[in-house]
């Protein structure tokens, strides 16, 4: 996870830059572990021409989604109204169980980035 593996940008690159890009899922910042893992921009990489991925990355990508969803490493919780959830993507892998609107009970869930000065939040 500390080496560097193909990620798709997803047609978002710059004119005349490649699809996609090399970047470790992990790496320490500061001491303390960073993470970046958004599985199907790893995965789909290989959609484009000319870009291959050699069986370790291959293994790699299937061990880090079986953690991802191995149950002896997750927290489970129920937000209720008037909760606030804040997380940091690069320190905590997360995902949402799906979801269905019903009548008086609707899933409102809002996003926002924030960016903090180094060393601000620890």
């Amino acid at each position: 996870m500390f080496e560097p593996v193909l990620l798709d940008l997803m047609d978002e690159q710059p004119d005349g830059l490649d699809p996609v890009a090399r970047l470790a899922p992990a790496a320490f910042a500061d001491g303390r572990l960073s993470t970046f893992y958004i599985s199907d921009y790893f995965r789909s990489a290989v959609r484009h021409p000319g870009f291959e991925r050699d069986a370790i990355e291959a293994e790699l990508l299937d061990c880090y989604d079986r953690l991802t969803v191995d149950a002896r490493l997750e927290l489970r919780f129920d937000l209720v109204p008037g909760d606030l959830l804040l997380d940091n993507n690069h320190l905590m892998p997360h995902a949402r169980d799906a979801f269905a609107d019903e009548p008086g009970r609707d899933r409102l869930l809002l996003r926002f980035l924030v960016s903090c000065p180094a060393g601000l939040i620890r």
